[in-house]
């Protein structure tokens, strides 16, 4: 809880914790008043309870400090934020690309296996599995271990699986494609446009 003193009409100043403070009619006041008074009493004088505001989540958004002010009636705190720069079409396109590649290494859910793992590691092991198959250095069903545990599979389903996680690699270069073109082109101009068109 904040506390919050009324100095002149609609400037305010803050009463730090443990502080006493003088009324309108200059008499001092200790914070037993802040801590026992009702807020209709505080108020008679000036003085009010301020709930903290919520802090924004963009990370990017820093605060500078904070103020008071009256808002509908309400003695309320007003933060300082300091917003971020535009974004160039550089940092745009270096977005795109780290968001491209968290989407590529996310996982899927595979209609016939169930969710499996995209990262590059997985996908060279069912590569290797395949071509190691196909040399006799391994004999099927081979072990595969996904996040329900492992199940043995065969050739044809190693095949498959590499078939869908290529596809989900490609369909990610494909929208990274496309959201790079419009960002050359100035449709889309912020990091949260990149997200929706990347994930559309």
């Amino acid at each position: 809880m904040l506390i919050a003193k009324e100095t002149t009409p609609g400037t305010f100043e803050e009463i730090l914790f443990g502080s006493s403070f003088t009324g309108p009619d200059g008499v001092l006041h200790g914070w037993q008043c802040i801590e026992l008074w009702s807020d209709s009493d505080l108020n008679a004088i000036g003085v009010y309870r301020v709930q903290p505001v919520t802090p924004p989540t963009d990370p990017e958004v820093t605060i500078s400090g904070y103020h008071f002010e009256r808002v509908n009636g309400i003695v309320t705190q007003i933060l300082d934020l300091v917003q971020p720069p535009p974004p160039t079409k550089q940092d745009l396109l270096d977005y795109a690309a780290a968001k491209r590649f968290d989407l590529e290494v996310g996982g899927i859910v595979s209609a016939t296996y169930g969710p499996l793992p995209t990262d590059r590691d997985t996908r060279a092991i069912v590569g290797q599995t395949i071509q190691s198959i196909d040399l006799g250095i391994v004999t099927a069903p081979v072990n595969f271990k996904t996040p329900q545990g492992f199940v043995p599979l065969d050739r044809a389903a190693f095949v498959a699986i590499a078939t869908e996680m290529a596809a989900h690699v490609q369909s990610t270069f494909d929208k990274e494609g496309q959201v790079d073109a419009q960002i050359q082109a100035g449709t889309i101009t912020t990091k949260a446009a990149v997200d929706a068109a990347l994930t559309s």
